[in-house]
């Protein structure tokens, strides 16, 4: 059995219009699959983590374009809220 792993990381504003806009985020965030988006996991990082943000280019056949951050070195401890179903 095959499990693919993929996180991404936005803002929960972003989330919130992926949410109740239905605005597909495999498209949005140009990822490898179809698979469909079943966790979201809430975190809130520290002010001492490193990260970069941009916007997500086109890629794999899908359109891009969602505001994005990446964690250079992952988050520090007690940055996890929660986990919800998406």
């Amino acid at each position: 059995m095959k499990i693919d792993l993929l996180a991404i990381s936005t803002c929960n504003f972003l989330y919130m219009v992926c949410k109740t806009a239905n605005d597909d985020p495999i498209e949005r965030y140009a990822l490898p699959n179809e698979n469909k988006i079943k966790w979201t996991f809430h975190i809130r990082h520290k002010s001492s983590d490193i990260l970069q943000s941009g916007i997500v280019q086109t890629s794999n056949g899908k359109q891009g374009g969602g505001k994005e951050v990446y964690f250079e070195s992952a988050t520090f401890k007690d940055t996890y809220l929660k986990t919800t179903p998406y």
